[in-house]
C-alpha cells in the first residue's frame, strides 16, 4: 500500500522534462514511449490503489470477527448416473465493534452446500457439532477445521475469564457461564438449550485437543458419548436432523459397542500420523447438579439478527 503512492510520484517526476515538451507542443526528440509508459504505470497504480485498499479492509474485518460453522444435518441422494452429497451448515458470527473484542454482534445463517463424498464420510459422526472455528484475531485463512462441540472454543483455561464469560463456583464445582450479550451466540451454537459446562469436561476436552483428537465427551449415566451425531445431547436436541433420525440412535450404532465408524476410537478421532495418542488418564465423574453462586446483571443485548 505504502510503495503504491511513492511509485506514482516518481513516475511523475521522473516523466516531468517530457511532459512539459508534450504541453508546449514541442514534439521534435519527444520520448514517446517513455511517456506512454509512464502514463501506464500512473493508472495501474490509480486502478490498484483503491483495489487494494477495499482488500486490507475486508482482511481487517475478518480481524474483527469470530465465525462458527455447525454441522445440522447430511443428505446424500441419486443424480443421474450419480449420487450427490449435501451438507447442513449453520454459521455463527459474532463481529466485534474494536480490537477490545467486548459488545459483540451476532448473526446466523443456515444452507444446505454440496460436498465431496470424503468429506461427507469424514461428517457422519460430526452432527451438531463446531466442524469450523475462527476465533478473532486470525484471519478466515487460519480456520481450524477439527471438529469440536460448539461453543467449546470460547471458554476461557479453568479459573480464567474471558470477554465471552467465567467460571462460576458452585456447591458442585466450577461451571462455565456465559455473560448475558453473548447469549444469542451460545444458544445458536447449542441449539437453544445450554447446561453450564462443568470444568472437569472442559478440561477432558482441552486434553483431547492436545493431542489432535476430535472430542466427543462422556454421558457417564447413558455409558454414551454426550457429542456428535450418536451423541446423548445431539439425539436429544438435533432430533429433526434427518440422519440423526436415520442413525437409529446411541444403541444401534458402532459407540454401543466400544468403537466409533471407520476405526475411531471412544476417545476420539486422532488427526495426523494416524498414531494413537498417550492415554491422558482422566477419568470424568458424573456431573454435578449446577447452583451458582451469583448471577452477574446483562447490562442489556447489543445483538441483531443481519444476514
Amino acid at each position: 500500500m505504502r510503495v503504491i503512492p511513492a511509485d506514482g510520484e516518481r513516475v511523475w517526476q521522473s516523466s516531468d522534462v517530457a511532459r512539459r515538451q508534450a504541453e508546449s507542443k514541442d514534439l521534435a526528440g519527444l520520448d514517446y514511449a517513455g511517456l506512454l509508459s509512464s502514463a501506464e504505470t500512473l493508472h495501474a497504480d490509480v486502478t490498484t490503489l483503491p483495489a487494494r485498499t477495499a482488500e486490507l479492509q475486508s482482511l481487517s474485518g475478518q480481524l474483527y470477527t469470530s465465525w462458527d460453522k455447525v454441522l445440522v444435518d447430511l443428505r446424500d441422494r441419486k443424480s443421474g448416473g450419480s449420487r450427490d452429497y449435501e451438507e447442513e451448515v449453520r454459521t455463527v458470527k459474532t463481529k466485534f465493534p474494536d480490537a477490545a473484542g467486548k459488545d459483540g454482534v451476532t448473526s446466523q445463517e443456515e444452507a444446505w452446500v454440496e460436498i465431496p463424498r470424503a468429506t461427507y464420510q469424514v461428517c457422519e459422526n460430526n452432527i451438531g457439532m463446531s466442524i469450523a472455528h475462527k476465533p478473532e484475531g486470525k484471519y478466515d485463512t487460519e480456520v481450524d477445521e477439527v471438529a469440536e462441540p460448539a461453543g467449546f472454543a470460547y471458554m476461557a483455561p479453568v479459573g480464567e475469564r474471558n470477554q465471552y464469560g467465567y467460571w462460576d463456583h458452585g456447591s458442585g464445582g466450577s461451571f462455565w457461564v456465559f455473560y448475558g450479550q453473548y447469549a444469542l451466540m451460545r444458544d445458536l451454537l447449542w441449539g437453544h438449550s445450554y447446561r453450564p459446562i462443568p470444568s472437569y469436561e472442559w478440561e477432558s476436552y482441552r486434553t483431547a485437543r492436545t493431542s489432535g483428537q476430535t472430542y466427543y465427551g462422556r454421558d457417564e449415566a447413558a455409558g454414551a458419548p454426550k457429542y456428535g451425531t450418536h451423541g446423548t445431547f445431539t439425539q436429544q436436541h438435533y432430533a429433526d436432523s434427518r440422519y440423526v433420525r436415520s442413525s437409529g440412535g446411541y444403541g444401534n450404532s458402532s459407540y454401543a459397542t466400544g468403537g466409533f465408524k471407520r476405526g475411531e476410537s471412544g476417545e476420539g478421532h486422532t488427526f495426523g500420523s494416524g498414531s494413537k495418542p498417550p492415554s491422558s488418564g482422566f477419568k470424568p465423574r458424573s456431573a454435578p447438579g449446577f447452583r451458582p453462586s451469583f448471577r452477574p446483571p446483562s447490562g442489556g443485548r447489543s445483538f441483531g439478527r443481519r444476514h
